[in-house]
């Protein structure tokens, strides 16, 4: 009865381990100073910065979600009488896997200036945008537990824009240990299950003997 009641504890508490609901498990932010920082075609096609999230190693993650908050970016025209207009300027957000190296083709979005003030562009990565994609996007920034970002200025002209801050949610199901007394009420039960089966064998033993 004892060792039904330890495993059928521990089977429940193990569950309960497991089974947490999927929620934002960690969040990483880096501001760029005061008034923002200028990003021009210098960083043209190169990861422009990273996220780090190796914190998290061993927790399940399903998603990461890039966010960045910028000025000044477009997209705008050049009109030439009324009627003929040419990209004048056009920044793309993209998303790589490693803190050096290029972006990837897949994973680029057109940032857009707010009517006024910062705007805000969110690109989110999972299991389905990588089905979606030729690359692995997620699968590899999950295998580097890093996610770096650049940008790029898509037309024949010299333009920079504000760049105020970034930030990375990783969400998925946090990994909770059990604590410290529940082992030790496991291991008081688990005792006491193998004391009562050594009576048991001891009695048996006793009644073949007489």
């Amino acid at each position: 009865m004892i060792r039904k009641l330890a495993l059928s504890l521990a089977v429940s508490l193990g569950l309960a381990t497991t089974s947490a609901s999927a929620a934002v498990i960690g969040t990483f932010t880096e501001t760029f100073g005061p008034g923002g920082t200028i990003v021009t075609e210098a960083d043209n096609g190169i990861v422009f910065d990273s996220f780090d999230f190796s914190s998290l190693a061993g927790q399940q993650i399903d998603s990461l979600e890039l966010s960045v908050t910028f000025a000044n970016a477009g997209p705008t025209n050049l009109v030439f009488g009324g009627i003929v207009a040419i990209p004048f300027e056009r920044w793309t957000l993209g998303l790589s896997p490693t803190a050096t190296g290029s972006v990837f083709a897949d994973a680029t979005s057109l940032l857009v200036d707010a009517a006024s003030g910062l705007a805000t562009l969110t690109r989110t990565i999972n299991a389905s945008t990588d089905a979606a994609n030729s690359e692995s996007i997620f699968a590899d920034a999950i295998a580097s537990q890093t996610l770096g970002f650049g940008f790029q200025e898509t037309t024949f002209f010299n333009n920079a824009f504000t760049l105020s801050s970034a930030s990375l949610a990783v969400d998925g199901t946090a990994v909770v240990p059990l604590p410290a007394p529940v082992w030790l009420l496991l291991t008081a039960l688990g005792g006491l299950g193998l004391a009562a089966r050594r009576q048991r064998n001891r009695f048996q033993t006793a009644s073949n003997l007489s």
